[in-house]
């Protein structure tokens, strides 16, 4: 086997997948019990993610931000509007 082909095959388990996307094993555990999360491999009690899959994952929830200049209208003006809209809301009765 290449090294190409032993990368692209590289597992990981639970936890070192848990590490990457900074969640508990646990919450992996409930995301692959709801069908959610990259696609594993299950052989006997162990669950492995095939790297090449946990990539993909994680490329496919990439979010592209929309640039915007911080200044007049930028991040401290959205700022000001929410705390003002806050202000109007009145607090929700229990």
């Amino acid at each position: 086997m290449d090294g190409e082909a032993k990368e692209r095959d590289a597992m990981i388990d639970e936890g070192s997948l848990a590490a990457i996307l900074g969640v508990s094993k646990r919450t992996l555990q409930n995301m692959r019990c709801r069908c959610e999360g990259p696609p594993f491999v299950k052989i006997g009690a162990l669950v492995r993610y095939k790297l090449e899959d946990v990539q993909a994952y994680i490329a496919e929830r990439r979010v592209q931000t929309a640039s915007r200049p911080i200044g007049a209208g930028g991040l401290a003006g959205r700022r000001q509007v929410q705390l003002s809209q806050n202000r109007s809301k009145k607090a929700p009765h229990c």
